[in-house]
């Protein structure tokens, strides 16, 4: 079974996209970073524009804690250099949100299809 891309989400039952705002509101929580769920259930815009101001200050302001941030959700540096390298029409704070958004997508549809 292939994992699904982010551009796939259209084609994706709302119950993973609910999953995925549920992960990454965790793991943000986490750093004291708010996601609202009521507006980005079912919507990856609205998650990313929720997402976006948080990478931007903690690029521009505590850039440590956005390290750790990245750690946590699994997201390598490499994976943001070639992401941003390639979409050369996206600031790094949308690359960087975007792929975490990718990220946590992947583990939560991992984790739905092989748990047991």
């Amino acid at each position: 079974m292939k994992i699904p891309q982010l551009s796939d989400l259209k084609e994706i039952d709302n119950d993973l996209v609910r999953l995925t705002a549920l992960q990454i509101k965790k793991d943000f929580e986490m750093y004291g970073l708010e996601i609202n769920l009521e507006d980005s259930v079912n919507n990856y815009q609205t998650l990313f524009s929720q997402i976006k101001p948080h990478i931007k200050y903690l690029s521009d302001f505590k850039f440590p804690k956005l390290l750790e941030v990245l750690y946590r959700i699994d997201l390598e540096e490499k994976t943001i250099f070639q992401f941003a390298e390639n979409h050369p029409d996206f600031t790094i704070d949308e690359a960087i949100s975007h792929l975490i958004i990718e990220r946590e997508f992947k583990k939560v549809w991992i984790r739905k299809n092989y748990s047991s």
